[in-house]
């Protein structure tokens, strides 16, 4: 106990205005699986959708970035018209693939966390799918904060702070996927255990309404997990120490 109330005060120490933004951005998400009884599906959807936003404003810091790190040797063997030319050229081909691969991987992990949230269902109707996920207009109050939180992150850090000068290119071909992965599989591992609950309390003919709190609270639990995560991801991805950003 004292141990986690030592971490707490430590991350709360670092906690600066786009730091705050993203813990406020992502307490929307917690209200909406409190409150407004969201499901897993919501949830999973909701953060498949801040993936699309990093991934967004990944494209324009690779456009801002320098196209090779400063201490790329390669280029110590052209003149400076070929590495002028050699730049433009590799920016040009390296933001549509990472386009083309990014879209690919949301594509695949869109039916992962579909499989994942509805996986109960398809199983018991034969392979079929709901014809309904239980989304609902709510969630635009959410990803539009988790939006806007990623908007000022790059502004102030990225842009004010002018970290496109300690990164390239090249490295952030990989940058989302470092943070992303992490965020996903704390969510994933946590839509598996609120399953596992809910299968649980129905083989035990569990009532509804108890069904639906206990599955809220675990949701829950590990949306705050989430936060976390992405607290001490977003403190290592923009720490002066980081060779990446």
């Amino acid at each position: 106990m004292v141990i986690v109330m030592k971490k707490l005060l430590d991350v709360g120490k670092n906690l600066s205005s786009d730091t705050i933004f993203i813990v406020v951005a992502n307490l929307t998400t917690l209200f909406g699986v409190i409150f407004l009884n969201w499901n897993l599906f919501s949830v999973l959807f909701l953060y498949w959708l801040e993936s699309a936003i990093i991934g967004f404003y990944n494209i324009f810091k690779m456009v801002l970035s320098p196209t090779f790190p400063k201490d790329f040797q390669v280029l110590k063997n052209y003149g400076n018209g070929q590495i002028i030319f050699l730049k433009i050229l590799l920016k040009i081909i390296f933001i549509p693939f990472f386009i083309m691969h990014y879209g690919l991987f949301m594509l695949g992990h869109l039916f992962f966390i579909y499989f994942v949230s509805f996986s109960s269902y398809i199983f018991e109707h034969g392979g079929s799918f709901p014809n309904e996920t239980g989304l609902s207009f709510g969630i635009f109050i959410p990803i539009s904060m988790l939006f806007l939180s990623h908007g000022f992150s790059f502004l102030k850090n990225f842009f004010v702070k002018k970290e496109y000068l300690k990164t390239s290119v090249m490295a952030l071909m990989a940058t989302p996927y470092q943070r992303i992965v992490l965020m996903h599989l704390t969510l994933l591992f946590g839509g598996i255990f609120s399953m596992i609950v809910a299968a649980i309390m129905q083989s035990l003919n569990t009532e509804a309404s108890l069904k639906l709190v206990l599955t809220s609270i675990v949701i829950s639990l590990f949306v705050i997990l989430k936060i976390f995560v992405d607290i001490n991801a977003h403190l290592k991805e923009h720490s002066p120490l980081s060779s990446s950003q």
